[in-house]
Parts: C-alpha cells; structure tokens; sequence
C-alpha cells in the first residue's frame, strides 16, 4: 500500500484555510487513523504487526516504526527480517525478533526516513535460523514509502 508524508509550506497556507471551515464545522471528534499492517510466514513460524510514522525532532526527518510478534508452533528457530531499499538500492536487512520453538517474541524496527525525493520500498521475510538468511520466505512487499 503506498504511502506519502510530505513536509511543504503549503500545508501551512491550507491550514490557515481550514481553521474557519472546522469552526463552522458540526460533528464528534475522531481517533487517529489505525496502523497500517503487515505480516510473513514461514515454516511453523508467523509474523505480524502494524507500522506508522513517528514525529521525529530534527528537521525533516521522522522514524518508519514497525511493532508486532513472531509466533513459532515448532521446534526450531526463526527470526523476522525487515528489508529497505532507497531508489534502486540492493535491499538493507535488519533482524527485528526470534523465537526458539513454541511461542511468541515480541518484534520491533525503526527506520529513519529523511528529507524529500527518496523513494522508500519496505519488505518483511520469516526465516529459519538465528544469524543468516539462507532459509526464508520470499521478501513480502510492506509498502513504497515517500519521503
């Protein structure tokens, strides 16, 4: 699913635009839209949770923050990797949880997103083991994310 945030003066002139309208406004107030999810599997080993962007203090830059759990029915080990690609860059992996045999691990990544024009694909893989990605699900597409 893709995803834009951008960061312009214009929104500051809209927002001066939209003050008088919400004041003529009638209605409730509304929670904050969900999380978007995401989710992977692999062998007796499932994964999932949501992601969101997250405020950051620097100037132009806010974290891409994934939460969920790996749950495993087996045996074995098994981790969750995340993948990141900028542009058309070979793909950053990071481990974000294991589970050795029967359970559940709790699963968490932040990417650092910064400035205008990169162009920010995220992917999720379960794979079998600890410390390598020899043994895994095929890279499952999260989201194109816009800086």
């Amino acid at each position: 699913m893709l995803r834009i945030r951008l960061r312009a003066p214009g929104a500051l002139v809209a927002g001066l635009f939209a003050g008088p309208a919400l004041l003529l406004a009638q209605g409730t107030a509304t929670a904050a839209p969900a999380a978007w999810v995401w989710s992977g599997s692999y062998g007796t080993a499932s994964s999932a949770g949501t992601w969101d962007y997250v405020d950051h203090p620097e100037p132009d830059r806010w974290d891409v923050v994934f939460d969920g759990e790996l749950t495993n029915s087996g045996g074995e080990c098994y981790s969750t990797w995340f993948a990141v690609t900028y542009d058309l860059s070979m793909p950053v992996y990071a481990k974000a949880g294991t589970q050795c045999g029967p359970g559940t691990a709790p699963v968490h990544y932040s990417l650092a997103s910064y400035g205008v024009g990169w162009n920010t694909n995220a992917y999720v893989t379960v794979c079998k083991g600890t410390t390598t990605r020899d043994d895994c699900a095929p890279l499952r597409w999260i989201s194109t994310i816009w800086a």
